[in-house]
């Protein structure tokens, strides 16, 4: 699991905002699914992912 990623996503976390996958994944060099995935699997919501 990438570091960067999750330190990013604590910080919308913290502040109760839900981030903008698009931006976050140009800001951090990655896919917008993949920091979208890393958000879902953090909150606990695995299942909205597979439907």
């Amino acid at each position: 699991m990438r570091q960067d990623i999750r330190q990013e996503l604590r910080k919308y976390q913290m502040d109760k905002i839900k981030p903008n996958f698009t931006e976050l994944g140009r800001q951090l060099g990655c896919d917008p699914r993949t920091a979208r995935k890393y958000y879902y699997l953090k909150m606990g919501h695995l299942f909205n992912l597979l439907s």
